[in-house]
């Protein structure tokens, strides 16, 4: 490890890199309603109001993100922009946890040239780079997870150990499927070491966090709601492929294996190879795991097959391609050799990553142009937002958005017909104002529609003119008519 810190001055490129167009593109980014959740969801005054908040339901995940940030928000103002930086700063540093871990392991060439390969690839992480929501923690915490894997029975220090078992903790409170991935690691170490009659103690810190957070969601579950968690999730065999495939590009690993296999220089022997790790035998089944629950999705009617639920996938990539060009390195005898096998695959594997991370940051900011993205044809033109008449928007992705960018949000309603949903909302926040369209005073508001108008008794509005948008959405003056 000693001689491999030499080179660590090369992790500051990619990962800057990645780094760099993250932040550039979202400044580009139209925010969009879940973004807002993750923004409204923390913002509060006090402990009580975050409580009622987080159990309302509306952020449909465990606490440890949003208490975090809430605790933060209550010293420094943390708009969206703020968290969205947050989450590219904690998949890059996700992102160095695994590397510096393989570099222990297979050495710094397969890690550098592994964890760079995805980082600069991999879509799921570029995009949740962008996004002010719990992915980028997800994945953090993963990462963690698999840097303090240990390889032998025993921990190597009691402070490993305890920083073992928080960072299961952390991952099953960050998302729900963190338990999954923890009880994976679990059922690992439990394999490994089935003969051992001390396999209860070894094994306490997963037994123990898993109970713990198991506890702690469920509790939690049976207080949230499920409401919005009801879109149906792309489960074809397409999905499935392009959760892999999005990962990495295949001939990219096959460059540097090609350099290395036809090299002339001397092979490793097989007595000093890495020996298959623990770690790697934990990566493969965190690698499977997508498919595991779109099989469940085909056997059942539980259908979580979400590309993001499955972040941590992208950390057990790196492992496993570092694990996997380690076999194919050969062992450097001559400077030549040298040449072929250290400098043309890292600054190879560099030059090729960064432009095709730079060529999926244009192609991702051309889908962001204002005349292309969804969300931007979502926002109130000037038309209305410079209209002093109060303002109903019929749908969150319609109210959420403008409700944040309005200067003044006090004559901006959301439309909610039914009570119970009001009151959820009202838990979320108590800043969010909701009604119906039959609420309003008798006096001409806009009604702020996506593609139909919500269905209301005719014979008690007046439809006034259509006011010009983007083609997407409709804005209508309307007139309550006053009931004799």
């Amino acid at each position: 490890m000693t001689k491999t810190r030499q080179y660590f001055a090369f992790l500051a490129l990619p990962i800057a890199t990645f780094l760099a167009c993250a932040i550039f593109l979202q400044t580009k980014k139209t925010l969009w309603v879940d973004e807002c959740y993750t923004y409204y969801g923390i913002s509060h005054d006090n402990l009580g109001d975050f409580i009622d908040s987080i159990c309302s339901g509306i952020n449909f995940s465990p606490p440890l993100y949003f208490f975090l940030n809430w605790i933060i928000q209550l010293v420094f103002h943390l708009p969206i922009e703020a968290l969205r930086v947050e989450s590219a700063l904690w998949i890059s540093l996700g992102s160095l946890i695994v590397l510096v871990r393989c570099a222990k392991i297979f050495g710094f060439l397969p890690a550098f040239i592994g964890c760079t390969l995805v980082i600069t690839q991999s879509n799921l992480l570029l995009e949740q780079a962008l996004e002010a929501r719990h992915y980028g923690l997800f994945f953090a915490c993963s990462c963690l997870i698999l840097c303090l894997f240990p390889e032998n029975l025993k921990f190597e220090s009691q402070t490993r150990k305890t920083l073992y078992f928080i960072s299961l903790i952390a991952l099953g409170m960050t998302h729900y499927l963190g338990v999954i991935f923890c009880a994976f690691a679990f059922g690992t170490r439990l394999w490994f070491i089935r003969k051992d009659s001390l396999k209860f103690n070894l094994l306490l810190p997963e037994v123990t966090s898993i109970t713990v957070i198991t506890t702690i969601n469920l509790v939690m579950l049976s207080m949230q709601s499920s409401h919005l968690n009801t879109w149906e999730k792309n489960n074809s065999l397409a999905s499935l492929l392009n959760n892999y495939t999005g990962s990495i590009h295949l001939l990219t690993i096959l460059i540097p294996i090609i350099i290395f296999t036809s090299s002339k220089a001397r092979s490793i022997p097989t007595r000093n190879r890495v020996k298959f790790p623990k770690l790697v035998t934990l990566s493969i089944i965190w690698f499977l795991t997508p498919l595991f629950f779109w099989i469940i999705s085909h056997c059942s009617t539980l259908n979580l097959f979400e590309d993001r639920y499955f972040i941590p996938k992208e950390a057990a990539v790196m492992i496993l391609i570092s694990f996997l060009l380690q076999r194919f390195i050969p062992k450097v005898n001559k400077f030549d050799s040298y040449l072929i096998i250290k400098v043309l695959p890292l600054g190879g594997t560099l030059l090729l990553s960064i432009s095709l991370l730079l060529l999926s940051s244009k192609r991702i900011l051309f889908g962001l142009d204002s005349s292309l993205d969804y969300h931007h044809k979502l926002l109130s033109g000037k038309e209305i937002v410079n209209n002093p008449v109060p303002k109903l928007y019929s749908g969150d992705h319609l109210f959420f958005p403008n409700n944040y960018l309005s200067e003044s949000n006090s004559d901006l309603r959301l439309i909610i017909n039914n009570e119970k949903l009001s009151e959820i909302y009202r838990r979320f926040n108590s800043s969010i104002k909701t009604q119906t369209i039959l609420e309003s005073e008798p006096q001409p508001f806009i009604l702020y529609v996506d593609r139909i108008i919500p269905s209301v008794d005719s014979g008690k509005i007046k439809l006034g003119r259509e006011i010009e948008t983007n083609g997407l959405i409709s804005a209508y003056e309307i007139e309550i008519i006053k009931q004799e």
